[in-house]
């Protein structure tokens, strides 16, 4: 796997996008959970946000998946640390494959800072995968970083370059580098649009904390210090990394997007 995303998963890191918690209880109050809905979150990352759902609304019926094995082995020892092990399914899947989910199947879909880093090609895919697994208007929730319309393709490109050869992943998408691409990549998959919002402008917002949150919060402290004694070859590596970036100008900014699958009953 990913030499970098192993770094992050090994570390505990949680809430690595823009805004970074407070964005995440903002989506977590959009996805405005119920009692018996299936919500899926892809893309566990090490099990953050599934600790704040799963712990909070206990009568609602979650699934988290990832295609990385030690992403899915963080978040099941988090479930276990936090006393959660028993609320949720996480399990691990292949890149871009929800075979193992019916037509139909869940009221909600939610990813963060997952889709933004994919090619265009497999956002394609994944767009008509979470059709599919949709109910008819179901809704998919959104926290991505997107480009800004100031950011030329020229320096997307070159961004990208400089990243993959940094930390193996692109910054993020160069297929659908703009707000207008996303909302254009979203109809065409058959979703409409409900809302969008700059996490930048969202107020800070958080929600009183369960024992579990809590829990989670020292599983993550630990993780973190478990990098700074173990890790600190890569810690050291990915630093420097990042403070040779190209730019430090802002390039992107981040998302809240919502949107309800259009797809007639079947």
């Amino acid at each position: 796997m990913n030499q970098f995303l192993d770094f992050l998963a090994k570390t505990h890191s949680t809430y690595l996008h823009a805004k970074g918690e407070i964005a995440t209880e903002h989506l977590i109050n959009w996805l405005d959970c119920k009692p018996g809905e299936r919500i899926l979150e892809f893309g566990v990352g090490t099990g953050g946000t599934l600790i704040k759902v799963v712990s909070r609304y206990p009568q609602t019926i979650f699934c988290g998946v990832d295609a990385s094995d030690l992403m899915i082995d963080k978040t099941k020892k988090r479930l276990a640390f936090c006393h959660l092990k028993k609320s949720v399914v996480v399990q691990k899947i292949e890149k871009n494959q929800l075979d193992c989910f019916a037509d139909n199947y869940f009221d909600k879909i939610y990813i963060e800072s997952v889709l933004g880093i994919q090619s265009g090609n497999d956002l394609m895919l994944l767009l008509t995968l979470f059709g599919r697994i949709l109910k008819p208007s179901g809704k998919l929730f959104l926290n991505e970083t997107i480009w800004l319309n100031s950011t030329s393709l020229e320096t997307v490109a070159q961004f990208n370059k400089f990243t993959r050869e940094k930390f193996g992943i692109n910054q993020a998408c160069a297929s659908y580098p703009y707000i207008d691409d996303w909302k254009r990549l979203l109809t065409t998959n058959q979703f409409d649009i409900l809302r969008i919002e700059k996490v930048d402008a969202l107020p800070a917002f958080k929600a009183k904390s369960t024992l579990n949150e809590k829990l989670s919060l020292l599983f993550t402290f630990l993780g973190r210090v478990y990098g700074k004694l173990a890790l600190t070859h890569w810690s050291q590596r990915f630093e420097k990394a990042i403070k040779s970036a190209p730019t430090t100008q802002q390039l992107m900014e981040g998302y809240l997007i919502m949107a309800h699958n259009a797809k007639a009953s079947s």
